[in-house]
């Protein structure tokens, strides 16, 4: 919907140049406006796209939740597949998520990444995701075929883990 633009020209404006200048300004911001305003008319034009999460991981103090389901019950991906993963603080408190095995609580991280170490170019060396309490993130990944098998979902800030934020995340 365009906005309605009400130009006021002023009296006193009586040299040309001035007035030029005026209009020319007066011209920009009218037609910043009119595509400004018809901007989100564009873009529903186009569709608006609405991407719904292949799973809904809620956490907070000291879990993670696949909605649906029991706080910390193992979590089921499928190998293969790209998922669209919705995050959720729902604690007071910042958590971070990190998928791996062989938990390093000196380093506060998994020895083993899910998703590419550090040093793992190819997989582009995700370590973890954090949140503020009240944030939510979406996160788009594949996990390949050689990743079958028994990791683990958990929160590294410092005495999470050991509370037991973490949960089991089998990888069929």
């Amino acid at each position: 919907m365009a906005q309605e633009l009400n130009l006021v020209f002023l009296e006193e404006y009586t040299v040309d140049n001035t007035r030029r200048k005026f209009l020319k300004t007066a011209g920009l911001v009218a037609i910043s406006g009119i595509v400004g305003a018809s901007v989100p008319g564009i873009a529903k034009a186009h569709g608006e796209v609405t991407l719904e999460p292949d799973l809904t991981i809620g956490m907070g103090e000291f879990f993670f939740q696949l909605h649906g389901q029991e706080p910390n019950e193992p979590i089921r991906m499928e190998a293969g597949k790209k998922y669209l993963v919705f995050f959720e603080n729902e604690g007071q408190v910042t958590h971070e998520i990190h998928f791996g095995r062989e938990p390093d609580l000196e380093e506060r991280e998994y020895k083993v990444n899910l998703l590419g170490n550090e040093n793992d170019h190819e997989n582009h060396g995700f370590i973890a995701l954090i949140l503020q309490p009240g944030e939510t993130a979406t996160m788009q990944f594949f996990i390949p075929e050689s990743k079958r098998g028994e990791w683990e979902i958990g929160c590294f800030m410092l005495g999470h883990y050991e509370a037991g934020q973490k949960t089991t995340l089998i990888v069929e």
